[in-house]
């Protein structure tokens, strides 16, 4: 899924936060466990505003997309 840069980021499912921010060379991550031993990573983040720990609704705000990477064509 793609969107344009700066765009505000809404979970996409009621959720627990397993982990949100800096993760390796993927920049900010948010994982999300949506239960039933399924998670959602979602990467390219510009800011995160949901905290690890947190339960989030449907819908609600978590972040914004950052910027996308410079082409090297």
């Amino acid at each position: 899924i793609a969107t344009r840069a700066g765009a505000q980021v809404t979970a996409p499912a009621d959720a627990k936060v397993e982990f949100a921010g800096e993760f390796r060379s993927y920049g900010l991550l948010l994982i999300l466990d949506v239960g039933e031993g399924y998670h959602l990573l979602m990467a390219g983040l510009g800011t995160i505003t949901a905290e690890t720990g947190q339960t989030i609704r449907v819908g609600e705000p978590v972040g914004s997309m950052g910027q996308p990477a410079a082409s090297g064509n």
